[in-house]
Order: structure tokens, then C-alpha cells, then sequence
């Protein structure tokens, strides 16, 4: 235990040097022997250690043994150090490595769909929020299971359901797409892999042909967080999707008018390490570090629920799949116009029909 503690000591007064940080009185002796302390700080290790044990507590984590406390409290506190001027939250993935994170983060190239999106004639209202008409299910969490893309599908599917039917959304099963989505083609390879990566317009396609347009609903088929065998009920019935519409890649004018006379968009983003440490409040990537707008850099699917405007800034509202304790209770908000982190390169938004 003592190995560990010097270890994790030589960590952080590492980064105090790098970010220039000083350690506090009552440490200034033990990180003396590296570098010596200023007469002022911004952090130091006892609040580090505190702000860790608060971190578990929050957020449910659980650890095997003392060397991964020791492991994931390094890493915590270097992602501390490292994002200490930004407006970040510490929310489930602090102590997470950034490979970790991206490992966690798995698409397939886009299919090429032949029907896109046509601009309705008439001007676009200034804000408009889907949560508020009930057809936008609560905040799921998708675990360890890299199926965001399962996660983005069903949105936007329950959400188109629930405009159909003018009524609040009924939840769909994702674990459903996640077991049955497998060889639809892609540009290279047979898509989707359940919680190694897939694309929501394989998985459009894939139930227009192989399940009649239908979703199992979420409590008959619930999530599990990881593969299993594909239980599809051919009983299903109720509204189903008979195509699904691309946005033009890039266009967001185009997106935001789906978004406003249609309903929930599923859209691939690069979700970069300012996703992984969003807090609250209007996301505007960085310019050369942060999240990048190159569509092939896209690794996550989320779908935006509306757009609108705070102090001067126009904003997308996204609707993520990490559960509550990330951003704005499991929302983000993100800079408008600028197709920041690649927002309108690949959308796409179902069609459904009652039958």
C-alpha cells in the first residue's frame, strides 16, 4: 500500500509541475523532494482524494482490488488536472482512460440511402424542445455495451411512433436490435455487431426487412448490456417504419428543419474527450483539440430532441445514452452552425406508418 501511495504521489506532483499547481502545506514536504512549491495552489492531493471518494460514491463505482483504486485514482486525478480551467463535471467516466473511452465509442461507415430530406417551404420557429410534447423517452444508459447506435435507432423510432400517435412514448427495446441487426450491407463491411459497433441506418433497414418494420417494446424484451441470441417477437404489431430519410451530410439548415417539422433526428457525432467530461451549458468544441467535424472521425450516435438560443449562442439539445449522472441529467448542449463535432454529416430519421 505505502508503494502505491508514493506511486500516486510522484503521479500528482507530476501534474501539479506540468499545470502549475502547488501542493498544499500540509503536503509541501512530500512534493518538495520533486518540485518545489509556490506560494499559492489551485489544488492539491487531500482534495483530489476527497473529490475521489465522493466520485465512487455517486456514481456506484466498485473496484476488484486496492491496485485498480490506486489505478483509476491516478487516472482520475490526471483527468482532474488536466481539465481543471474547463466547465467539466466528474461524471462516470473521470477515471477512465482516453483509449478507454474510445474503445467505448463504435460505428460502421454510413449505407448510402437514396431518399433525403426536402425542406418544407415556410420559416423555422426559434427554439423547439421534443421533451416537452412527451414523445422522448427518459435517459437510458447503455453501460459498457458499445450499441449507441441501438440506443440512437430507438429514439428516434419511439419518438416518430409518438408523434404518429399523438399520444406519450412507449419505450422500445434496444437489446432487440442489439441481439437480431446482423449482415445488413454496408459500404465495407456486414453490419451491425451488437456491443462491438453497428449504424442506425443499417439498423432502419434491417427492420424494415427482416422484422415487418416492428420493435419489440422494452419491458417484453429488456436490455441486458451485453450480446445475446436474438428473441424477436414476429407478434408485434402497431405503427412500424416503412423507410427512413437522410439529411443532406453537412447541411445543417437541412437538419434543423427536420428537426423542427419532423421530430428526433439520430445523428453521428465524434464524440471526443470534451464529451467524455461535459458538464453543463453549451459545448464549443475547441479548434484544434477538441471534437472533430470530418465525418470520417464520427464514433458515437446520439439523436437531437430540438435546438434554441442562450446568450448570443445557438445550440442543438442532443439526447446521449450514458445515463443521468452525465451532462445536463444525460443531455448535451452543442454550438449550432458550425457543424461542430461533425453533427450533420450522417443523419437520418425514420418513417412510420399505422397499419
Amino acid at each position: 500500500m505505502k508503494k502505491l501511495f508514493i506511486l500516486f504521489v510522484n503521479v500528482i506532483c507530476s501534474e501539479f509541475k506540468n499545470m502549475n499547481l502547488c501542493c498544499s502545506q500540509s503536503l509541501s514536504n512530500t512534493c518538495s523532494s520533486h518540485y518545489k512549491c509556490k506560494a499559492h495552489m489551485n489544488s492539491d492531493i487531500d482534495n483530489i482524494v476527497k473529490s475521489f471518494t465522493k466520485f465512487i460514491k455517486f456514481n456506484d463505482k466498485k473496484y476488484n482490488s486496492i491496485e485498480e483504486y490506486a489505478y483509476r485514482l491516478t487516472i482520475y486525478s490526471h483527468n482532474i488536472l488536466k481539465h481543471s480551467n474547463k466547465k467539466l463535471f466528474i461524471n462516470p467516466f473521470a477515471d477512465w482512460t482516453k483509449d478507454e473511452f474510445q474503445k467505448y465509442q463504435k460505428l460502421y461507415n454510413k449505407n448510402i440511402h437514396k431518399r433525403t430530406h426536402k425542406i418544407n417551404n415556410g420559416p423555422l420557429p426559434n427554439s423547439i424542445d421534443w421533451r416537452k410534447h412527451n414523445i422522448v423517452a427518459n435517459i437510458k444508459d447503455q453501460g459498457l455495451c458499445g450499441a449507441c447506435w441501438s440506443f440512437s435507432t430507438i429514439c428516434s423510432i419511439e419518438s416518430a411512433i409518438a408523434i404518429l400517435n399523438k399520444k406519450p412514448v412507449v419505450p422500445l427495446s434496444e437489446q432487440n436490435l442489439i441481439d437480431c441487426v446482423k449482415n445488413d450491407t454496408t459500404i465495407n463491411d456486414k453490419c451491425c455487431l451488437g456491443c462491438k459497433g453497428g449504424m442506425m441506418d443499417n439498423a432502419f433497414d434491417y427492420i424494415i426487412k427482416n422484422q415487418n418494420g416492428f420493435v419489440d417494446t422494452e419491458d417484453s424484451y429488456p436490455y441486458l448490456g451485453h450480446d445475446g441470441n436474438c428473441k424477436f417477437s414476429k407478434k408485434s404489431s402497431g405503427p412500424r417504419i416503412i423507410d427512413w430519410v437522410d439529411i443532406p451530410s453537412g447541411d445543417e439548415y437541412s437538419l434543423e428543419d427536420a428537426v423542427a417539422n419532423v421530430g428526433p433526428v439520430s445523428v453521428t457525432v465524434d464524440a471526443s474527450d470534451e464529451w467524455q467530461f461535459y458538464s453543463n451549458g453549451i459545448l464549443i468544441p475547441q479548434r484544434f483539440f477538441g471534437c472533430s467535424s470530418r465525418k470520417a472521425n464520427a464514433n458515437h450516435g446520439v439523436v437531437i430532441v430540438g435546438y434554441g438560443s442562450e446568450n448570443g449562442f445557438n445550440y442543438w439539445i442532443i439526447r446521449n445514452s450514458w445515463g443521468t449522472n452525465w451532462g445536463e441529467s444525460g443531455y448535451l448542449k452543442l454550438i449550432r452552425g458550425r457543424n461542430a463535432c461533425g453533427i450533420a454529416n450522417s443523419a437520418s430519421y425514420p418513417i412510420v406508418e399505422d397499419k
